[in-house]
């Protein structure tokens, strides 16, 4: 995982029709991260059967460190589109950030391993995935 992951595009190819990706998608950042070092997520989710799309809002450090959060409404948006082939491409990546002295994005650690539990769990759900970094 690379320090600047979180502000690429990640894109995901998968067999998963796109509502099941929405679905992983929001359970993984909707629950509890498992990591009294994690982070919290509201996730908001819309579309169709052909497009569907999550947005995630950051709603702060999980655990003892939630009080140290100053990157409040920073957003991870997730959309996937169903292609003519059966597979689902899903895009996903971070459209709002927080900057501090517009040099460096808080709580960038918490982004990045939120991502990569999006990735983890989609992959558990489908060997295949394919996982593009741009």
């Amino acid at each position: 995982m690379g320090i600047l992951d979180h502000l690429r595009t990640w894109q995901f190819e998968t067999s998963m029709p796109p509502g099941e990706c929405v679905r992983t998608f929001a359970a993984t950042l909707g629950g509890p991260s498992g990591s009294p070092l994690g982070s919290r997520w509201r996730v908001a989710t819309g579309g169709d059967d052909a497009c569907r799309r999550a947005v995630a809002t950051y709603a702060g450090r999980a655990g003892t460190a939630g009080d140290r959060t100053v990157a409040f409404g920073s957003q991870l948006t997730f959309v996937a589109t169903a292609g003519h082939d059966g597979t689902t491409t899903c895009t996903m990546a971070m459209t709002r950030t927080a900057k501090i002295h517009l040099l460096f994005t808080a709580d960038a650690r918490f982004f990045r391993s939120a991502m990569d539990r999006v990735a983890r769990r989609l992959r558990d759900d489908d060997a295949g995935l394919d996982l593009i970094k741009r």
